[in-house]
């Protein structure tokens, strides 16, 4: 992951709830609830929760909570912090040792 790529955080303690679209990468340390849509990656940190009905990225890191179906360009990874519960669209997916899944995977 770039830090360059990251451009809006979510702080750890916050709650934010609504859309965001970004050309740019996103990171939750705090939680959001709502629909998420970036060109690039979402980065979920270890203690991060992110509820959507639809997350739409390229790229996404998981280490901390997901619930909902994302939907991934180019490849989903799962840290051993990660947990998970929806569905995954992608055509990589990386699963680290200790992540919990309860997924549908489609390679796409």
């Amino acid at each position: 992951m770039s830090d360059s790529e990251i451009r809006t955080v979510i702080g750890h303690g916050s709650l934010l709830e609504g859309s965001l679209e970004m050309d740019h990468g996103i990171q939750v340390n705090g939680t959001f609830r709502g629909r998420v849509t970036t060109t690039t990656l979402l980065h979920v940190s270890d203690g991060g929760e992110l509820e959507s009905d639809v997350i739409e990225v390229a790229r996404a890191d998981i280490h901390g909570t997901v619930t909902g179906t994302i939907c991934a360009r180019e490849w989903v990874r799962f840290g051993a912090t990660a947990r998970m519960r929806g569905r995954v669209e992608t055509p990589r997916l990386i699963v680290e040792e200790g992540a919990m899944i309860e997924a549908a995977s489609t390679a796409v």
